[in-house]
């Protein structure tokens, strides 16, 4: 994996929901969180383009300087071989002034294709492996487990997350974390969005 540069927001005309529709087209919509979506790439089979609003959950598109993902994608750039983290081509910052001079931040980012594994049978061993498991009333949550973490990559990762907690919230689930299938005998975890 390259290190992505990232830019400073570039002013637009677009706005996030305007952006969001002109991606959609022709495309099939892969996932969908609280701030962001995820949708195939119209020409690359390996690739997907997420669009999302920058900002904390109670600061939505204000800046992208207290978002949770960004941090987490700088983060991940100082590791650039890490296998733990989802393999980015470009990011694209955005802030649409409308009408009533009110700015909201957004993001368009082209990264590597991963998947879900829904076969719990399947699932079920690799997810013992990495995380402890809470179950709560909304829905289970996650944290690495710091006994398995063992080696460069699994320190690597575990610092990086940790290091997350310590300005946003911890968000690991069954949405935000991904499996990269590889040619070896089990599928390469992927942490992709573990802090909101």
């Amino acid at each position: 994996m390259k290190r992505i540069k990232f830019p400073k927001p570039v002013r637009t005309k677009i706005s996030f929901y305007r952006m969001k529709k002109q991606l959609a087209a022709g495309t099939e919509k892969l996932g969908k969180g609280y701030f962001a979506f995820v949708y195939t790439h119209k020409r690359k089979h390996n690739t997907v383009i997420k669009i999302g609003l920058c900002g904390s959950i109670d600061k939505v598109g204000t800046s992208p300087h207290n978002d949770g993902y960004l941090a987490f994608l700088k983060k991940t750039q100082r590791y650039p071989k890490n296998p733990f983290f989802p393999k980015v081509h470009s990011i694209k910052l955005y802030k649409h002034v409308n009408r009533f001079d009110r700015s909201t931040f957004y993001y368009v980012i082209e990264m590597e294709k991963l998947v879900r594994f829904f076969d719990v049978k399947r699932r079920s061993p690799l997810l013992k492996k990495w995380f402890k498991i809470y179950d709560t009333d909304e829905m289970d949550s996650y944290t690495l487990k710091p006994s398995n973490m063992k080696g460069v990559f699994a320190k690597q990762a575990a610092k990086v997350v940790r290091s997350l907690f310590e300005q946003f919230h911890i968000d690991i689930h069954e949405d935000n974390y991904m499996w990269r299938v590889t040619n070896q005998k089990s599928p390469q975890l992927v942490i992709t969005d573990p802090a909101a």
